[in-house]
C-alpha cells in the first residue's frame, strides 16, 4: 500500500514542478487529465486529448462557465474547458459552437449555448448566449471592454 501512495505522490509532485516551471501543455499515460479538451484552431484543425491551457492575461477574458444544452437539463459547465482553452487571456474572442467538436450531451434536443466570463481582476461577470441549434456553428462573442 505504501508504494502505491508513494508512486502517486511522486507523480503529483512532478506535475506540480512542471506547473511551477510554467509548463502548461503535457500528458501522462498513467494519470488521466481532469477533462479532455477539444478546440478548433483558427486554421480549422481540431486538437483533442491534450491538456490545452493558455495563461490568463490579467486584463483578458477569464471564462467562468460555459454550458451547451442548458435548456435540455444537462450539467452546467459541461463545455467550460473547451471555450476557456480557446478564449482565456484574449481581449476578445469569437467562438464557434460546433457539436462535432464539443459533442452532443442531449441527443434529440435542440440545445442552446451560454457562457459567462470575467475580465482581468474585474468582479463583473459578462455573458453571451446562442439560441437552440447553437451547435450548428453559431458564434458567441466574448469581449473585455
Amino acid at each position: 500500500m505504501k508504494s502505491f501512495f508513494s508512486s502517486r505522490i511522486s507523480k503529483v509532485n512532478a506535475l506540480m514542478t512542471l506547473c511551477a516551471l510554467g509548463v502548461t501543455t503535457f500528458s501522462s499515460p498513467t494519470m488521466a487529465a481532469p477533462q479532455e479538451a477539444c478546440v478548433k484552431t483558427s486554421t480549422g484543425e481540431i486538437v483533442c486529448g491534450q491538456l490545452v491551457s493558455k495563461p490568463v492575461n490579467a486584463s483578458g477574458i477569464q471564462v467562468v462557465e460555459a454550458t451547451y444544452g442548458g435548456n435540455c437539463r444537462v450539467t452546467r459547465g459541461n463545455v467550460t474547458n473547451q471555450i476557456a482553452s480557446a478564449c482565456n487571456g484574449n481581449n476578445s474572442c469569437n467562438y464557434t459552437v460546433d457539436y462535432t467538436v464539443i459533442g452532443d450531451p442531449a441527443s434529440g434536443c435542440a440545445k442552446d449555448y451560454s457562457v459567462q466570463w470575467k475580465c482581468g481582476g474585474n468582479r463583473k461577470t459578462y455573458s453571451a448566449f446562442a439560441t437552440p441549434e447553437a451547435g450548428y456553428q453559431k458564434i458567441v462573442q466574448l469581449v473585455c471592454p
